[in-house]
């Protein structure tokens, strides 16, 4: 007999359908940002690369700054479902100020400013939602094989979440629209597609894994609290870690 609780196929399912929502912002992020700035509006090259290179610099204290705050968070909804549900509002209005600068904007150094400042909010408001839910995964089943199959639902939909990206995107948007990608027109669509997905993705996820929240782990009534020394010395034991850093540039080339 197990000695313990598998995890239902539903909350499995659950679960796993945030990471489309994830990977949805982050194809939006790789795939058109970068050209929607350099090609379309002008922006050199260089200085959409620094704007990349900021926000992913970025990454470096937001994630494990999050780590930290919701291991410590105390909430009757738990300390990962708060942050779960807060996530989509400023993804959504992020993607959409990327993509929709100030006609007030004529000058290289402002729209860089434009550009950099809302990927910098895009990929720490979804920090805000991708780390709480990788610590949900790993909290759903103390069982190693269990925690493999929760893990490998999260991977399958992320991948689904790339794949109806890029068909919809490229086969149902782009070709309908003259010059295609180049088509600045052909992003509003984009971005009411990019919006429905994310934020239904993301909202299902964590209100179908909801009723876990008292069965899940939570911080000791005599642990640390939440503080700012505390963050400190988490995100500097991350940057100390060289495994961490790798994985840091690793992101940086790839996106």
């Amino acid at each position: 007999m197990p000695k313990f609780s598998p995890v239902s196929l539903k909350t499995k399912l659950a679960f796993g359908v945030g990471a489309s929502g994830e990977a949805g912002t982050l194809w939006m992020f790789n795939a058109l940002t970068f050209f929607f700035y350099n090609q379309i509006l002008g922006l050199p090259a260089y200085l959409a690369g620094w704007a990349v290179f900021i926000a992913i610099c970025f990454d470096a204290i937001t994630d494990p700054a999050m780590g930290s705050i919701s291991d410590r968070f105390r909430s009757k909804y738990g300390r990962r479902h708060p942050f779960m549900f807060a996530a989509p509002a400023p993804i959504l209005i992020s993607l959409y100020c990327i993509f929709n600068p100030p006609s007030s904007l004529v000058t290289d150094l402002s729209l860089f400013a434009w550009y950099t400042s809302f990927t910098v909010i895009l990929r720490s408001s979804l920090t805000l939602f991708a780390v709480p839910h990788l610590a949900l995964g790993a909290e759903l089943s103390d069982d190693y094989h269990e925690r493999s199959k929760v893990m490998s639902h999260n991977n399958l939909f992320g991948y689904l979440g790339v794949i109806f990206m890029h068909v919809f995107v490229w086969f149902f948007i782009f070709a309908n629209f003259e010059d295609g990608q180049r088509n600045r027109e052909a992003y509003a669509p984009i971005i009411i597609y990019a919006s429905i997905l994310i934020a239904s993705c993301i909202l299902a996820s964590a209100w179908f894994t909801r009723d876990r929240i008292p069965y899940l782990k939570k911080p000791p009534e005599d642990g640390e609290k939440i503080g700012f020394t505390r963050l400190i010395k988490d995100m500097w034991g991350a940057m100390s870690n060289r495994n961490y850093i790798f994985l840091l540039l690793g992101l940086f080339f790839l996106s």
